[in-house]
């Protein structure tokens, strides 16, 4: 039998949701547990690739800023379609399925699934309680940047990133730093980070 810890990490855009991710897979893997980074956006643009790539002859995993803002709106309607329809449970079931398939093919180890990219707390049974059901750790995350914390960029993130806040387990400000190598224990990334895990750890 194969177990499985979740942890989900909700914030806005841009204030270092996967290098929270990466901290955390470090530490893990450094007490001798699998650990992988997962994501939502990689399920809705599995979901597309296809698409685009035929009818666009447009790469959905492309790193190009100017190549991803001709599809940004599209992908972000198509992942709202999925979600309304739903109420919200559509991506979450996906990405579960994928955790548990590589939990069961690592059932001698202890498996921990990282989930860098809880945005919503629209529904019910939403991103934020997709966690919480699973009995995961929900982490938020700020940034501070010049001594203020960095605001959400749009309206879906004002309003949903206070409510992932209010249901997280624990919440972390750290403040913007430049040049940290990730592999560097003693990074500040990472002695933000270690007494979270100190206290989620397996």
């Amino acid at each position: 039998m194969y177990s499985i810890k979740l942890i989900g990490i909700g914030a806005i855009a841009r204030v270092g949701k996967d290098t929270l991710a990466d901290c955390f897979v470090k530490l893990f893997e450094m007490d001798g547990c699998v650990a992988k980074k997962y994501s939502l956006a990689s399920a809705l643009k599995n979901d597309l690739k296809d698409f685009l790539m035929e009818k666009c002859n447009m790469d959905v995993w492309s790193q190009d800023t100017v190549e991803k803002s001709k599809f940004r709106d599209f992908l972000v309607s198509y992942g709202k379609i999925q979600r309304n329809r739903t109420a919200g449970k559509y991506w979450t079931s996906i990405l579960q399925k994928q955790i548990e398939k590589d939990a069961l093919s690592n059932k001698d180890k202890k498996f921990v699934a990282i989930v860098p990219d809880i945005r919503y707390a629209e529904f019910a049974a939403d991103e934020h309680m997709w966690v919480k059901s699973l009995g995961g750790t929900l982490i938020h995350l700020n940034r501070i940047e010049n001594g203020n914390i960095i605001e959400g960029a749009n309206a879906e993130e004002k309003l949903n990133a206070p409510k992932i806040e209010q249901y997280a387990d624990f919440s972390i400000k750290w403040e913007t730093v430049s040049n940290i190598e990730v592999d560097n224990i003693n990074s500040y990334h990472y002695n933000v980070a270690k007494p979270i895990y100190n206290k989620i750890k397996i």
